[in-house]
């Protein structure tokens, strides 16, 4: 699989653009951000190009995370895309449902100090991944 060298980052507010758009620069992606699920989701199925990663806010108006997850892991051609979950607040009660639907990487919005070597560990798996799947 050709990398297309973006992220996607479906948010509610744009507080953490420039923070996230910053660490992706450092590791040499661009970071597009989205404040409408739909309009992800349209872009997403209309895109030849995939992103490498999807970082999703749970609590959105119209979709939530958790819908989007859902609805992205029921796609054939969306499904292998890495998802990784932001959010101020969370029940813990997500985090097993969330893992249930293949998300590995769920964090708080205040605890991003992590979140450079997060993203470049998902990328890493995802790269040995699209590897074993070509040979």
């Amino acid at each position: 699989m050709k990398s297309s060298k973006k992220i996607y980052y479906l948010v509610d507010s744009l507080d953490d653009f420039s923070f996230l758009k910053g660490i992706g620069e450092d590791i040499g992606y661009q970071i597009i951000v989205y404040l409408d699920g739909k309009f992800m989701l349209r872009t997403l199925e209309l895109q030849e190009e995939k992103p490498e990663i999807i970082i999703l806010d749970i609590h959105m108006p119209i979709f939530n995370g958790e819908e989007i997850v859902e609805i992205i892991r029921k796609k054939e051609s969306l499904k292998h895309i890495p998802i990784i979950m932001i959010s101020s607040a969370y029940p813990k009660k997500l985090i097993n449902e969330f893992n249930k639907l293949g998300v590995k990487h769920l964090f708080k919005r205040n605890n991003l100090r992590d979140f450079k070597g997060t993203l470049e560990k998902v990328l890493e798996e995802s790269m040995k991944m699209d590897e074993v799947e070509c040979n």
